[in-house]
């Protein structure tokens, strides 16, 4: 989901509670870069959790449940009340939404250098809304084939749902391209709107090493996993969502990612995921 201020439940629950000993649940689709943006911010400030991981469509019934049919949940322009992250943590507290997710983490752990200022909250909304939608878009509409998302299913869920996805694969794929508009017409509009946010993103690192100040915060970390379903990182390059890398995709979607790539923004990407993807921050 795309969100990254503290929602109400986040701003009245959150800052009173601490972490517990036990583990948490996070519930995803895991190849969704949504979904990755939660998965970071998690693993960076070493907050325990299982991961329960769906293919599209059979999070539905998993999330409704944890989310008490809906009414913990949050819908905005790109998600609804039944999209995934959400984060259910041992002591009741629901978050339904990446950016509430890394900024909890961050709470929890009392680091300030993740969002150190507005400039970096801000930036890192902007980029949800702008990008998010469209290089997922971008990634249904051109890089990921019938024969990818099989590969996706054997890989990152169990068995019996890999089998199950495999029979119904045709009827859900349909459902998310309506429900995503993934259409030719809006596929190329949303090609050269991501060509768009690389451009402006290059600039803004033509003379820094971070998109926002000296160091890498929550802007840089969204625009790394936002950016995954067209950079389509592999797992030597520190990603490990479950995605073909940019070799495996469709030929169109591989000449994209090499397109991007070539850029500063898609440089920066990368070495986001070489230096950081991995590091984990410990509690001062």
């Amino acid at each position: 989901m795309q969100q990254d201020e503290l929602g109400p439940v986040l701003t009245r629950a959150a800052r009173r509670r601490t972490i517990p000993r036990s583990v948490h649940t996070l519930i995803t689709i895991p190849f969704s870069h949504y979904n990755e943006r939660a998965r970071w911010g998690l693993q960076r400030f070493g907050i325990p959790f299982r991961e329960r991981a769906y293919m599209p469509g059979f999070h539905v019934i998993p999330v409704l449940l944890a989310t008490h049919f809906g009414r913990d949940g949050r819908a905005d322009g790109a998600s609804t009340k039944v999209s995934t992250p959400v984060l259910a943590t041992e002591d009741g507290l629901r978050l339904c939404d990446s950016g509430d997710i890394v900024a909890w983490a961050c709470q929890q752990r009392g680091d300030s250098t993740m969002i150190p200022n507005e400039e970096v909250r801000t930036l890192s909304r902007e980029l949800s809304e702008s990008l998010g939608a469209h290089t997922r878009r971008v990634g249904y509409g051109i890089s990921f084939d019938g024969r990818a998302a099989a590969t996706i299913a054997r890989t990152t869920v169990g068995p019996a749902q890999a089998l199950a996805w495999r029979a119904l694969q045709p009827i859900v794929v349909r459902g998310i391209h309506r429900g995503l508009g993934v259409f030719p017409a809006r596929v190329e509009r949303s090609i050269a709107r991501v060509r768009e946010i690389f451009a402006q993103m290059s600039s803004r690192l033509a003379d820094h090493a971070y998109l926002v100040g000296d160091g890498f915060t929550l802007a840089d970390l969204t625009f790394a996993a936002l950016c995954v379903p067209v950079i389509l990182p592999t797992r030597d390059e520190g990603y490990h969502g479950g995605l073909p890398g940019v070799d495996a995709a469709s030929p169109r979607g591989s000449a994209f990612a090499h397109e991007l790539r070539a850029t500063p923004a898609g440089q920066h990407v990368l070495r986001m995921y070489a230096k950081h993807r991995n590091e984990v921050v410990k509690p001062p």
